[in-house]
């Protein structure tokens, strides 16, 4: 994902409650940037797979078995899975649904041997979200940043009811949910919430 875009996300987030913006993502002491580096990327990946949004969607003729791997229990025929892939929709032959087939190792696994279509959820660059999508995580970085950061739990729950609200109106526009998501929760807020640590 491109540093630029996220830095401008992140920033975003942080002005909509009246802190102060970054200026790197690498380098400096600040809470900020400490806190967006280790929630940025969980946000993203588990934002993207709670639905199956169309712009994330993609699609994989399956061609060239893996070599030296072996199948498991019958699955002979072993196929590696793309670099983007999020999750596994649904394997299809001839337009037809398939689902002779299991993930082991990393890898997909199948018992048919041609004709595989693989559809899966990908992740997706900033520069390609639609801004109903782009809200969600702005203001899921909001609800982190102000329960970390100002210590406003009053604040972070009235932006919880306001990200809600957003993923209700993106997942009617762009997908379909998989099952309900909570704001996320990350392990280094929640220290640091509790007073057990000032700095990763």
């Amino acid at each position: 994902m491109a540093t630029a875009r996220k830095l401008d996300l992140i920033n975003s987030a942080l002005a909509e409650i009246g802190e102060a913006p970054l200026t790197s993502l690498v380098s400096g002491s600040e809470d900020a940037r400490q806190i967006a580096a280790a929630i940025y990327p969980q946000i993203v990946r588990e934002r993207l797979s709670n639905a199956t949004w169309r712009f994330a969607r993609s699609t994989l003729s399956l061609s060239a078995t893996v070599a030296g791997v072996s199948g498991q229990s019958g699955y002979d025929y072993v196929w590696a899975l793309p670099d983007d892939i999020l999750s596994v929709l649904k394997v299809e032959i001839d337009e037809r649904p398939y689902d002779d087939w299991i993930l082991h190792g990393g890898y997909l696994m199948t018992k048919a041997a041609t004709g595989l279509v693989l559809f899966y959820q990908r992740e997706v660059a900033e520069d390609e979200w639609p801004p109903e999508f782009e809200r969600i995580v702005r203001l899921d970085l909001m609800v982190v940043f102000t329960r970390a950061i100002k210590e406003d739990e009053a604040a972070a729950r009235s932006l919880e009811d306001k990200l809600l609200v957003a993923e209700r109106v993106a997942r009617a526009r762009y997908g379909r949910q998989r099952s309900p998501q909570q704001p996320v929760r990350s392990p280094l807020v929640e220290r640091r919430r509790h007073g057990k640590t000032t700095a990763l």
